[in-house]
């Protein structure tokens, strides 16, 4: 009898101690709408718009710790807003202590504007409040109030669009599908079908959409709104990337491949003396490379080039051959160089006038500018230069006897 009560006593203990178990499990796995209140600061003495704004500097990564519970909100979707009464709704969806939750949260209050002062201070208004405000007159005023029902300015439209600015554009614009669908702005139910990503910079922090839908089933729209202020993408630098004192110190140049070095405007720098023009034209006719310690080689990217200065250029005539430094920000490289022949560059400069040639005999030719060396009257004939240049001519025989 007496193991029997202790039995029975152990039972129920067991079934108390199950039972609180279950209620402060329940309790820190769970989130109560005022526990939820008292995460948003929201401004009263402003408008339903500019609160909804508010949102967008809202962190989705933070954790916030209220009643010993640890709460990350992951969303917060617009609903029923009403600019009129000041009130609005979100759809919060999250995890408390890494359980996952969701709640519809109603705030009020806010400050109320009427259409007529919204109107005043937007900078963009939608097109067909402008055809209204012209052609509203008093036996229009109910067709455009009807009109106006069935229409959404782009002001209502964003604001149904919140988004974590902390976060990078790639990131926001991988949860679009969240904003389809059905939303009730200002009386109106506003059907989204599809968003179109139109542009976007990772590096600015921006992009645009192709908003399309219907007001109230009976109106079609189309929007386009501009979104910026995101984070800012941090690029991924190559695994070989050189440290900065090696982009420079271990750099060497080449001409590119694909380019001409002929045609640069040498002309800019050698005569004219502007070397700074032409070191900024010359980074297209060049590739630069370099490597760390290791010698994997690593070639300048078009990011690099844009941190790069081709500084201290000089030509050196006997060598042929251009010199020049490369400064990759702070660093600078010892005195590189390519090669250039300035008189193969001047050669572009003189062309042949085909037209008057064809009028002698080569042979004869080749025998009159033997024997008159310098005369120029026949060079000129045959021979064009560029606009604005004068061209000394010399035959070949008086160029051997000047040279020996």
């Amino acid at each position: 009898m007496k193991i029997s009560k202790q039995i029975s006593y152990f039972c129920v203990l067991t079934v108390i101690l199950i039972a609180c178990h279950r209620n402060i499990e329940d309790e820190f796995t769970t989130v109560t709408p005022d526990e939820l209140y008292s995460l948003f600061s929201f401004d009263t003495q402003k408008d339903v718009y500019e609160n909804l704004q508010l949102l967008n500097s809202f962190s989705t990564e933070k954790q916030y710790h209220v009643n010993r519970k640890t709460i990350v909100v992951s969303n917060c979707i617009p609903d029923n807003i009403d600019a009129s009464q000041g009130r609005f709704s979100l759809t919060v969806t999250g995890t408390v202590n890494y359980t996952p939750f969701q709640e519809i949260l109603n705030f009020k209050g806010f400050k109320i504007e009427t259409p007529d002062e919204r109107n005043k201070n937007e900078d963009e208004k939608n097109e067909s409040d402008d055809k209204r405000n012209e052609s509203e007159n008093e036996s229009g005023n109910s067709e455009d109030a009807q009109t106006a029902s069935h229409t959404i300015t782009k002001e209502e439209l964003k604001s149904i669009f919140i988004f974590d600015t902390n976060q990078t554009v790639t990131v926001v614009l991988a949860d679009l599908e969240q904003f389809n669908g059905e939303k009730h702005i200002n009386g109106k139910s506003i059907f989204i079908d599809k968003i179109i990503v139109q542009q976007q910079d990772t590096q600015s922090g921006t992009f645009t959409l192709l908003v399309t839908g219907n007001v109230n089933g009976q109106k079609d729209f189309e929007e386009t709104l501009d979104f910026a202020g995101f984070a800012l993408e941090k690029k991924e630098e190559p695994v070989n990337k050189p440290t900065d004192y090696n982009m420079t110190k271990r750099a060497s140049i080449q001409i590119a491949h694909d380019k001409n070095i002929y045609e640069s405007n040498f002309d800019t720098f050698y005569r004219e003396n502007n070397s700074d023009e032409f070191a900024l034209q010359l980074k297209d006719f060049i590739t630069i490379s370099s490597s760390n310690n290791d010698g994997i080689p690593y070639a300048y990217t078009q990011d690099d080039m844009q941190n790069t200065l081709l500084t201290d250029i000089r030509y050196d005539y006997r060598d042929k051959k251009l010199c020049l430094k490369v400064k990759y920000k702070n660093d600078i490289s010892p005195e590189l160089y390519i090669p250039f022949d300035c008189n193969e560059y001047y050669k572009t400069f003189v062309t042949v006038n085909q037209s008057e040639a064809r009028k002698y005999y080569q042979s004869g030719i080749l025998h009159y500018l033997e024997e008159i060396g310098d005369g120029g009257y026949l060079f000129s004939k045959l021979l064009i230069a560029r606009t604005g240049f004068l061209v000394q001519y010399q035959s070949a025989s008086a160029f051997s006897l000047n040279n020996s």
